[in-house]
């Protein structure tokens, strides 16, 4: 899932406003940025090569790690193929 959270804070450290966030991403509005950057809107794959441009950064790196649950007593599942 991206991390809409880590592009604000790579942007704000990156001291870059929503608005020049826009430019940058060549948008015709502060508000389309805005919205993506709220999860209003969902971000187009280039949209989002562009954000990790500006932002120099790869675009694995604004995704938040996917962690398996597996709780301690659980066990692995082996499938077993019988021949006929």
């Amino acid at each position: 899932m991206l991390n809409l959270t880590l592009i604000r804070k790579l942007r704000i450290q990156q001291e870059l406003t929503q608005t020049e966030m826009a430019k940058q991403l060549g948008l015709k509005t502060c508000s389309t940025y805005t919205r993506m950057e709220n999860g209003n809107t969902k971000i187009k794959a280039d949209d989002l090569e562009k954000i990790a441009q500006v932002l120099k950064t790869d675009i694995a790196a604004l995704f938040e790690p996917t962690h398996q649950s597996a709780s301690k007593n659980s066990k692995p599942v082996v499938k077993v193929q019988h021949d006929r």
